[in-house]
């Protein structure tokens, strides 16, 4: 550090920072936030606070979190402070303490509780602090998308709880007081749960909704009554004639009217409609909750003339015939999605099924006009397909499906060029063909 000068910036265990004569040089970009925004971090504890890679990253090429600061550090190049990246870690061991066993949270928690604490809801993190790269309510302070790769999980835990013992002067002010939280209703009080769905959250970005009251113009959908809302518009994943249908229970699928098929599904909050309705409404809206998973692209049904033949694409609905024949609506406006496909009419219909880990069921009824052929059905798709028996699948790690077949049928997994499929070969010598799909994923 005297080397290099750190001390002229940096303070470290009493020693360095600012001097009379160099203090005013310390300036901010404009933004309020005191001396945190022109002063650079004291480096009492760096090799505790910091993970390996981004000291490494920081000494080494000049990686900054603070773009509020105008003083900037130079950059000295691997070949000169390669070490000191495990200098500050072997110094600052004994400062990291023990590793405590973290609560585990179901997914839905995380999201939940991890979005509330952090939106306005919450801790209110959002008023100071970035959210992948969008602004904070108030000042501009660091972004918390760098939070989990920047930062060591313990010391990230004993800042929130503390963060004036840590970092004295601090703005940031503690919600857990003598390690007490002020959200008694949020995870019972409990400030390990707490903390912990915090990280994991900020783990999961950018894969996230939005922390609550980041959004100034957001008009959440949301299922009222035990009634499913439906919202048809441009939603990423399921194309421009999308059909989003949001359940009670959490659970929300986008239906693709254009290439008859269950586009997307996943859980949480439904959609954020304004970015449709409010200005001139351009481009396509995400899901608004997490666990977002697409499903298999290209037609529910299809033709082929034996398996090795590959699965068509999308367009295949044109040249068959196949078009979408609108909706029908139960007493709680759960959609059935009607489409002929070929000669065979579809009856396509999702519902939320409530328990501990809460998934989605389809029930898909087909009947023919008139003597189909070589028609499958295809169950699934991805890179890799386990078959756990009973009919019982897991997709890429991440999706399992169960089927229910009628009495004849049976799924068979095929290798493709891209990957693995589950196909149903269809048999309407016995008429109505019902098949049941389950959907479970986290």
């Amino acid at each position: 550090m005297v080397s290099f000068n750190c001390y002229a910036c940096h303070e470290r265990q009493g020693l360095g920072g600012p001097e009379i004569g160099t203090d005013s040089y310390f300036i901010s970009m404009g933004e309020d936030m005191g001396e945190e925004g022109r002063i650079a971090p004291h480096l009492n504890d760096a090799g505790a606070k910091l993970t390996l890679n981004w000291l490494r990253d920081v000494l080494e090429k000049g990686t900054k979190v603070r773009p509020y600061m105008a003083t900037r550090m130079p950059v000295f190049g691997k070949s000169a402070v390669s070490h000191l990246a495990e200098d500050f870690k072997k110094a600052d061991g004994h400062l990291v303490g023990s590793n405590p066993i973290r609560p585990k949270l179901e997914t839905r928690d995380i999201m939940r509780f991890g979005r509330q604490l952090i939106g306005l809801k919450g801790m209110g993190c959002i008023t100071c602090h970035r959210f992948n790269r969008r602004n904070a309510l108030g000042v501009q302070a660091v972004d918390l998308r760098h939070v989990v790769g920047r930062l060591e999980r313990e010391w990230f835990s004993r800042y929130l709880v503390n963060p004036n013992a840590l970092r004295p002067g601090t703005r940031m002010p503690s919600f857990w007081p003598e390690g007490k939280s002020v959200l008694d209703a949020v995870l019972s009080g409990n400030s390990d749960k707490q903390t912990e769905a915090i990280w994991k959250y900020l783990e999961a970005i950018p894969d996230v909704p939005l922390p609550q009251g980041l959004s100034r113009n957001e008009i959440l959908l949301a299922p009222e009554n035990g009634q499913a809302v439906i919202y048809r518009n441009f939603i990423q994943g399921a194309g421009p004639r999308a059909i989003g249908v949001g359940y009670p229970g959490e659970i929300n699928l986008a239906w693709d009217a254009n290439h008859l098929r269950p586009a997307v599904i996943w859980k949480g909050e439904f959609i954020d409609a304004s970015k449709h309705w409010v200005g001139r409404g351009p481009g396509y809206q995400s899901p608004h909750g997490y666990s977002v998973f697409n499903l298999p692209d290209g037609p529910t049904l299809a033709r082929l003339n034996d398996l090795h033949e590959d699965w068509p694409s999308a367009r295949v609905n044109d040249r068959i015939g196949g078009r979408f024949k609108g909706m029908q609506l139960d007493e709680n406006r759960r959609p059935t999605f009607l489409f002929q496909s070929g000669s065979i009419i579809a009856h396509d219909f999702f519902k939320p099924e409530v328990a501990d880990n809460p998934f989605l069921s389809r029930i898909l009824r087909m009947e023919a006009v008139e003597t189909v052929e070589n028609f499958y059905y295809r169950a699934g798709n991805g890179r890799n397909i386990q078959n756990l028996g009973d009919e019982v699948y897991l997709i890429d790690e991440r999706l399992t499906i169960r089927l229910t077949l009628p009495e004849g049928h049976q799924a068979e997994i095929r290798r493709t060029s891209s990957g693995m499929e589950i196909l149903v070969l269809l048999d309407f010598a016995s008429g109505v063909i019902e098949i049941k799909q389950d959907y479970h994923w986290d």
